[in-house]
């Protein structure tokens, strides 16, 4: 099933970091690499991005600790702490049509999907992020296909527009 996947980006620097990161991990895996994003909610149908970003302005998160969780889209992430911002933009998607949510919304920054190479979730650079700021500048809308279960299935995923904050 085809959905569109909200996504908010941090500033270039935390990217770097994050991407950095990401690319490291997926090395390790042998799995694809992937932009940086907090994922705030999914949707039936592409939506007007300018409208959703009207009036917000960059996002603030704090990261708050590493997640290891036995689920490939959530097997290793750091734990964002919802901000009035993220909260405001997440009830903007709440109440967009065909808005679909299958789990409570827990705001985070994935760095690897599927089973994470052993002791990744040890590694200095991870620990480095804890009580780190991070500041969100773009919302991205993603083409995804559901179930996202696979490495193909994050192979497929296409941007479909971008704005900044």
């Amino acid at each position: 099933m085809k959905v569109y996947s909200i996504w908010l980006i941090p500033e270039p620097d935390a990217a770097k970091l994050y991407q950095a990161i990401i690319e490291h991990l997926a090395a390790m895996q042998v799995a694809p690499v992937f932009e940086p994003h907090l994922s705030m909610g999914t949707v039936g149908v592409p939506l007007d991005l300018s409208i959703l970003a009207e009036n917000i302005g960059p996002i603030t998160g704090i990261a708050e600790t590493i997640i290891t969780e036995n689920d490939f889209t959530r097997s290793l992430l750091v734990k964002i702490q919802k901000s009035a911002g993220i909260e405001a933009l997440r009830s903007r998607i709440e109440a967009m049509p065909e808005f679909q949510s299958s789990r409570p919304f827990d705001p985070h920054i994935s760095l690897c999907y599927g089973p994470p190479p052993h002791a990744a979730s040890e590694l200095p650079e991870l620990s480095a992020l804890i009580g780190r700021s991070v500041l969100f500048t773009r919302i991205v809308q993603m083409e995804v296909t559901l179930p996202v279960n696979s490495y193909d299935a994050v192979r497929q995923w296409r941007k479909v527009d971008s704005v900044r904050l």
